[in-house]
């Protein structure tokens, strides 16, 4: 895992000093394995251009200093040194070729059993590695394209190979599409799949070249709640308590007695339509769906990126807003829009009871999202 790598020199203690807690901590960082796959340096790989922006811009959410600080806890926190993102991204790369063989060999047996022919393929991803793109590592409290753009790379017997699609699509279609391309009748499709938010990409598959990039949806949606990064201070106490080795039960007392502070606008809610990435950031406990850009600027911190224009997501827009008030409204109704399609009433209620909550999930609510 890149989120526990140990970007020290042998002898160093750099990144191990400062907030993470050593006694406590079940994971330290660790050097790379000393093997053939992770000695190997990919000196050629140009470093992001904007692994020196300062995690205090003008414009850039607090909730990314927050998130930073809270991995300081989890793994030390390292300066913004080259040769650290160097190591950081070579250990990356390495893991990734690492995996790589694993389905190497998979594809291989699939070959040798005479399964590759009757065998659907899907090669996707949960997340990326930020790998030092705007100063930041590993995936939490952020939109950009390192962390979120994951590979969706589908191969069907039926279907030619080494063809590109530019249209939108994200996890939700991901079981739709497989469905799909089971080729069984549509009214039992239609019914395995009743309830379900996702977009069947399978029929863009025949020509995928020619589908154009909303041909699927609208946009692509993304949603961000993760209480372990949001507070610091709780990250802390948690990763503490964690390494104490209580009895379980004094263990889940202890935690439920911890409460991270909800204020901090750490949930996140945007949406990418290809052109533009829209982005708003607000506290959990304040759960809302803007209506005007006054409520929008008053309980969120906003990022807006023209994708065509800024591609590396450098310039955030919404630091003008008046400039922007437009495009800014137009966003915020695509992201609303959205949300009410395919979250329903986005009201907080999927949220863990803490001190002075209402919220709880009905067995129908609780049943919906173990489905999906």
């Amino acid at each position: 895992m890149s989120c526990f790598i140990d970007t020290d020199e042998h002898g160093e203690q750099v990144q191990w000093k400062g907030p993470m807690d050593k006694e406590n901590h079940t994971l330290l960082p660790t050097q790379p394995p000393h093997n053939q796959i992770y000695q190997q340096s990919w000196p050629d790989y140009p470093l992001p251009a904007n692994r020196h922006q300062s995690l205090d811009e003008p414009g850039r959410p607090a909730a990314h200093k927050e998130y930073q600080n809270a991995r300081a806890v989890m793994e030390g926190q390292f300066p913004d040194e080259d040769r650290r993102w160097r190591k950081l991204l070579d250990y990356y790369f390495n893991c990734i070729r690492d995996n790589d063989q694993h389905l190497e060999a998979i594809l291989n047996e699939l070959d040798n059993l005479q399964l590759t022919q009757n065998t659907i393929i899907v090669f996707t991803a949960d997340h990326g590695e930020l790998g030092g793109s705007h100063q930041m590592h590993g995936k939490g409290s952020s939109v950009y394209k390192e962390q979120i753009h994951v590979p969706m790379i589908i191969r069907h017997p039926a279907y030619p190979g080494n063809i590109r699609c530019n249209s939108l699509t994200n996890h939700l279609d991901l079981v739709p599409t497989l469905i799909g391309l089971t080729g069984r009748d549509r009214s039992l499709r239609e019914k395995v799949l009743e309830g379900r938010k996702g977009r069947d990409m399978s029929p863009l598959l025949a020509h995928p070249e020619q589908a154009g990039l909303n041909a699927l949806r609208p946009g692509s949606l993304y949603c961000y709640g993760m209480i372990l990064y949001m507070d610091a201070q709780y990250t802390a106490k948690f990763r503490k308590l964690a390494g104490e080795k209580l009895p379980h039960d004094q263990f889940k007392k202890a935690i439920a007695s911890l409460h991270p502070d909800f204020s901090h606008r750490s949930g996140i809610r945007m949406i990418n339509d290809g052109h533009y990435k829209f982005a708003r950031y607000f506290s959990l406990k304040q759960h809302h769906i803007p209506a005007t850009l006054a409520e929008l600027l008053e309980n969120n911190d906003v990022e807006l990126f023209d994708l065509v224009n800024d591609p590396e997501e450098n310039h955030n827009l919404a630091r003008e807003p008046e400039k922007y008030r437009d495009l800014l409204m137009t966003m915020n109704d695509k992201l609303n829009q959205l949300t009410a399609a395919e979250i329903g009433e986005d009201d907080g209620s999927y949220m863990p009871p803490f001190e002075g909550s209402q919220w709880d999930l009905t067995a129908a609510q609780m049943h919906q999202y173990m489905r999906d």
